[in-house]
């Protein structure tokens, strides 16, 4: 279960709503018909400086059995394509993670917890800078966007190839959207059977309208809220 979260952290939000220099973005994550949790990413954007911060936490109902509340935020430079910082609480069930993170671009340094590593990759992104990213850039069938990603501890490949286009039924209204999956699967995703999909509506700015993610507890779905 904790995997799946954090692959759901690998989706994040956006809303069809125009760009503005503070918004916030709504979802629900369903396993099947049953709702059981809610998510929330807030943006805002000072000069050319993004800050995110993104919440997802159960629904009361699972909160009983297993409580989750995972909180991740970050700030951007939109200048250089570089992350300042970079923070995540993970609270799921008797699990418990933080990391706090900053970034020395100068002498290629990461500080994760106080802890200095080398800096072996430019352009590092996490999940909200990426999905700011994507809502503009061109998408096209057969296309594969290749990134290098930091999830607030490791830093990693991701290659999204977009397999087709369909149409995605968010609040009664269907939405064209891109398919992308990703080519390559980080070992934790063998080892339990994770699988992910991310639809982009097809009209810019490019929207995750639906996260699919298969996992050996069921298929968990975050779909987006209209307004």
């Amino acid at each position: 279960m904790r995997v799946m979260v954090s692959l759901i952290l690998l989706a994040m939000l956006w809303t069809p709503r125009a760009l503005v220099a503070q918004a916030r973005y709504e979802y629900t994550v369903k396993y099947g018909f049953i709702k059981a949790g809610h998510a929330r990413l807030e943006f805002s954007r000072h000069d050319n400086r993004l800050q995110s911060h993104f919440t997802i936490q159960s629904s009361p109902w699972l909160s009983r059995l297993w409580k989750m509340d995972d909180a991740i935020e970050s700030s951007y430079d939109l200048d250089t394509d570089q992350l300042l910082t970079h923070s995540k609480r993970i609270r799921e069930g008797k699990y418990k993670r933080d990391y706090q993170v900053s970034f020395n671009w100068q002498d290629s340094l990461i500080l994760i917890n106080n802890n200095p590593r080398a800096m072996h990759h430019d352009r590092l992104k996490d999940i909200p800078s990426l999905l700011y990213h994507l809502r503009t850039i061109p998408l096209q069938v057969g296309d594969t966007l290749v990134y290098m990603l930091f999830d607030g501890r490791v830093t990693g490949r991701l290659s999204l190839h977009i397999q087709t286009m369909q149409r995605i039924q968010v609040d009664g209204e269907k939405i064209a959207a891109y398919e992308l999956r990703p080519l390559e699967r980080s070992e934790k995703a063998e080892e339990n059977e994770l699988f992910i999909t991310i639809w982009l509506s097809a009209a810019e700015p490019h929207i995750p309208v639906q996260l699919s993610v298969d996992t050996r507890y069921g298929d968990a779905v975050m779909t987006l809220q209209g307004e």
